[in-house]
């Protein structure tokens, strides 16, 4: 079983927020810089709210762009034909879209061509490992707090290199870092399900 994250796993969240706050308040930010501190400290309590009426809706949400080479989703999901791979998506996307987040997660996978698969919506981060099926092989992730918890089961994860997780050493033997900026990052991170997740292994 293979399990993946959504947001800045396989869609570009931070990026597209960054954009948008330019967008509504011509205010600059590195986006490896921008965090949920960084929004308070620098944003008015208006600003604040109109942000987040426009953050997390089915219409942000499906404006996402993928992370890696449009080939991902049609590439595992050959893998999931050929090689009866597995597939579980678990995303922090529950508040406050409610059911929508079922519906706009969907979607936008299948848009892209990624593999149909079980979807389970979370509060965040919060209880994430807790979601996880009992036969999962491999996790695919870009926080720091989950990918700790899921090493602390003895399990390997791809975690998406982003300068908010880079200080953490991964624990796992298995484990790797997975740069989306390099130009073989979808090959490098489909030879590693390969490897890790299929049933064959």
């Amino acid at each position: 079983m293979l399990v993946m994250d959504l947001d800045d796993t396989l869609c570009e969240f931070v990026p597209n927020v960054v954009k948008r706050i330019k967008q509504m308040f011509d205010v600059e930010i590195d986006v490896n810089l921008l965090s949920s501190s960084w929004l308070t400290d620098n944003l008015t309590d208006a600003q604040y709210r109109d942000l987040k009426s426009v953050l997390h809706t089915p219409v942000f949400y499906s404006s996402l762009r993928p992370v890696f080479s449009t080939s991902l989703g049609f590439k595992l999901n050959n893998l999931r034909s050929n090689h009866d791979l597995e597939v579980t998506y678990i995303t922090g996307r529950e508040h406050p879209l409610g059911e929508a987040a079922f519906t706009t997660t969907a979607n936008w996978l299948a848009k892209h061509w990624f593999p149909s698969g079980d979807i389970q919506v979370c509060h965040h981060n919060d209880n994430k490992v807790d979601l996880l099926p009992p036969n999962t092989r491999l996790v695919i992730e870009d926080s720091v707090h989950v990918a700790q918890a899921v090493e602390r089961q003895g399990l390997p994860v791809g975690l998406i290199d982003y300068p908010w997780n880079n200080h953490y050493t991964l624990r796992h033997p298995k484990s790797i870092r997975i740069n989306p900026r390099d130009r073989r990052a979808t090959e490098t991170l489909l030879k590693y399900v390969q490897r890790m997740a299929l049933k064959t292994v």
